[in-house]
């Protein structure tokens, strides 16, 4: 059985802003605004924009953490 925090050989990676978008629940403008301002953890891959889903995932929990502890990013 497979879910997000463990996918299944190469299935972590998102090519694309459409994708990391998907993943994120935002709108694809949202995303890239985001990824350009260094906000979220993105990386190219020759001129595509790529994430990892364990990397996003880790990223919003620590938001969160941050968020609970009434710290800010």
């Amino acid at each position: 059985m497979n879910d997000d925090t463990n996918p299944p050989n190469g299935a972590d990676l998102l090519y694309g802003m459409p994708a990391i978008a998907a993943h994120l629940g935002l709108k694809v403008p949202q995303a890239r605004h985001l990824a350009d301002k260094g906000t979220i953890p993105t990386f190219k891959v020759c001129k595509l924009t790529c994430a990892r889903r364990s990397t996003l995932n880790a990223w919003l929990e620590k938001l969160e953490k941050e968020a609970a502890c009434g710290k800010r990013p």
